[in-house]
């Protein structure tokens, strides 16, 4: 019978094998160089909060519902450049519902200087995967979720200057997420010539 070796992209889908008994190492991923050539102009920056409909749409059209003097704008139909131009403007990137790994999108928000909040669905749920301050993912069970979340938003609009800097921290993991990449591919090549 022969050897498998199991490759996950995230500590979620790492910690969902163990439950089921399966070893895994991890193969993760890393943004284009492209996220890292500018810094963030916080002079750019606009009360926009910015989503991906297609996760948690539920739960962001009640907070959109709740909060109708904000400006809501989603992540779709978007060409990648458009997608770096909104994030270049915007001060928030929310995003609820499941997560199934280390997303894409957070990253590149948390790169372009936005705000980013969270559930704690999924990959969310660790701080491995998707490591903002815990006081930026609410928990979407909670009866006052609603009200955390646009309290969050409010505070973090009004104080964006001080709040960005919360991120400080995850954006330097996302620029090291290349390294990190290459040493799991050594790592990698070790266990299969092993």
């Amino acid at each position: 019978m022969g050897r498998f070796e199991h490759l996950v992209q995230s500590e979620y889908a790492k910690n969902f094998l163990a439950q089921y008994g399966y070893q895994s190492s991890k193969l993760s991923d890393y943004l284009n160089r492209e996220h890292f050539l500018n810094k963030f102009n916080i002079e750019k920056k606009q009360n926009i909060i910015c989503y991906n409909p297609k996760k948690g749409s539920e739960v962001t059209q009640r907070l959109i519902n709740q909060n109708l003097s904000l400006s809501f704008i989603p992540i779709q139909n978007m060409t990648a450049e458009q997608v770096a131009e909104l994030l270049a403007r915007s001060k928030i990137y929310i995003d609820f519902g499941h997560h199934p790994g280390k997303d894409r999108i957070p990253r590149e928000a948390a790169m372009a200087g936005c705000i980013v909040i969270t559930g704690v669905k999924g990959s969310a749920g660790n701080d491995v995967d998707i490591p903002v301050p815990r006081k930026y993912k609410h928990n979407e069970d909670n009866p006052s979720f609603f009200a955390d979340v646009s309290r969050t938003i409010q505070v973090s609009l009004i104080n964006y200057e001080l709040a960005i800097h919360d991120f400080d921290d995850y954006r330097v993991l996302i620029e090291l997420e290349q390294h990190k990449f290459n040493e799991e591919i050594d790592e990698f090549i070790k266990i299969i010539n092993y």
